[in-house]
């Protein structure tokens, strides 16, 4: 979602925010979390079949955003914590997304 100009002004804008904000916040818990719950290297690592609960847990409630994973997935193919990531393959987990 753009989130900028004009299309800031959005109802949903609040809700974003917020979910960013935990994000921010809660970004190494959730990693941890969800690789002590079944996120290892020979699967796709972080978020394992368990992040919902995980990140429920971490946060103490639902998250806002129902694609938290995927952006924390993102955010670590950018960091580094994948290796061989292509425009075409989205590479293999290493740690710290995955044990």
């Amino acid at each position: 979602m753009l989130t900028i100009g004009e299309c800031r002004n959005l109802p949903q804008m609040p809700d974003i925010r917020r979910s960013h904000q935990l994000l921010v916040e809660h970004f190494d818990a959730l990693i941890r979390g969800d690789t002590a719950a079944e996120a290892t290297c020979d699967s796709h690592g972080v978020p394992s079949g368990k992040f919902d609960e995980v990140a429920e847990t971490v946060l103490g409630e639902k998250p806002l955003n129902a694609w938290m994973g995927f952006e924390i997935k993102f955010i670590a193919m950018g960091a580094g914590w994948h290796e061989g990531v292509t425009a075409t393959q989205r590479g293999r987990p290493r740690p710290p997304m995955c044990r």
